[in-house]
């Protein structure tokens, strides 16, 4: 093998993982913008639920998306238990392993867990 091939071979292999990498890179990449609405810590202050609205650009409309958390910690992606079509959530904490989420029943929901890490989660559907 002569040294010229050895070094373009080695240049396309550099130039093919670059690429590689940097589209793993952007497709790894989250272009959503979460905006936080509500936090609210338990009792316990172990845990926190947070309600934020996410939005993913003009492809996709708006959602209201909860998420339990480690106190302190910030949601990331989508929400862990509630994602929904709605236009707000008003979030209440009845004792350390209980969360109660209020919401509009005609709004669209995607996710909406029951229990999340031995916390049970309580759904009120507003009156219309």
């Amino acid at each position: 093998m002569s040294l010229r091939r050895f070094l373009y071979g080695g240049a396309v292999l550099s130039v093919g993982l670059t690429c590689t990498l940097g589209l793993w890179l952007v497709v790894r990449q989250d272009f959503c913008d979460n905006v936080i609405l509500q936090v609210t810590n338990n009792l316990g202050g172990e845990w926190q639920a947070v309600a934020f609205k996410r939005n993913c650009g003009a492809t996709t409309s708006e959602s209201i998306n909860i998420s339990l958390l480690a106190d302190h910690d910030v949601p990331h992606g989508s929400g862990n238990i509630f994602v929904s079509e709605a236009s707000d959530v008003t979030l209440t904490w009845h004792s350390p392993s209980l969360l109660e989420v209020d919401y509009n029943p005609a709004d669209r929901v995607f996710r909406q867990l029951t229990d999340y890490s031995g916390i049970k989660i309580h759904y009120s559907p507003r009156p219309l």
